[in-house]
């Protein structure tokens, strides 16, 4: 479904827009390759990609709650504002 709807977003479709990967996997080395792969298509549309993206491995996805809370507190710790702020200002995509 995701193929999809990229598919049919112009170049650059995304521009400007923030972006955080989300990737779920059943291994860590597959979910790395995963997050990767998209964060450079989400770059290649124009998206502004925060890093680093969420990344859960299949057996962490009960209570997942948890595990969104913690990984938004620890962006908003490194100041993702100012990072997605900085970034849109001079239109580099991620």
């Amino acid at each position: 479904m995701l193929k999809v709807l990229l598919d049919g977003l112009p170049r650059p479709g995304l521009a400007g827009v923030p972006a955080v990967t989300v990737v779920t996997a059943n291994e860590a080395a597959q979910a790395a390759a995963t997050e990767r792969h998209l964060r450079e298509l989400l770059g290649q549309l124009g998206a502004v990609v925060a890093g680093p993206g969420l990344v859960a491995l299949e057996r962490h996805l009960v209570g997942s709650h948890d595990l969104v809370d913690e990984y938004v507190a620890r962006l908003l710790s490194v100041g993702l504002s100012e990072y997605l702020g900085e970034r849109l200002a001079v239109g580099v995509p991620g």
